[in-house]
């Protein structure tokens, strides 16, 4: 009886995931209001909690930094990339910006689900005899999603204010 109310749990959890998925999905798709100003909060948490999680388990060795390091080079790239895909405009009723993700922005951040609920479901049950550092594992995916965070939008409000500029001269 507990294996089928684990499997209706498990279910109902993939069920909640997906369909949160689907409408953040809709959302990136969907032209909305581009509030350059309001950019860096989104950032301000993932680095704060890429601080917290550091400083509860700092990396211990030189070869944990590097891949730390890596992982920030690699979330850097592909936040740029990104936000390069993203269109930005000015709406001509209202004069204020507007964003709209592209179909590969979306598909960025479905393969990084994907990539975390493989890595965690492999990684779980292989930590310990493949001798890995799951905190390390863990850091490395925050700093990741961090860095991506940051470099999106710092690209999305350099583009947001320049259009804005030349709009006005």
């Amino acid at each position: 009886m507990q294996s089928g109310s684990h499997l209706l749990t498990i279910l109902a959890i993939g069920l909640a995931v997906v369909l949160v998925v689907v409408r953040r999905l809709r959302s990136l798709l969907q032209t909305r209001r581009l509030r350059p100003e309001l950019l860096w909060m989104r950032p301000a948490i993932f680095a704060a909690v890429s601080a917290v999680a550091l400083y509860q388990s700092p990396p211990n060795a030189l070869i944990d930094i590097l891949i730390l390091c890596v992982a920030a080079a690699l979330g850097a790239v592909v936040g740029w990339r990104k936000a390069k895909m993203m269109t930005i405009g000015i709406s001509p009723q209202t004069g204020e910006l507007t964003v709209k993700g592209s179909p590969w922005a979306a598909a960025i951040v479905v393969g990084l689900l994907a990539l975390r609920v493989l890595a965690r479901s492999a990684l779980s049950a292989e930590a310990s005899a493949w001798h890995l550092n799951l905190g390390l594992i863990l850091d490395t995916m925050i700093i990741l999603v961090a860095a991506m965070q940051m470099t999106q939008a710092a690209e999305m409000y350099v583009r947001g204010r320049t259009m804005l500029r030349e709009a006005t001269v």
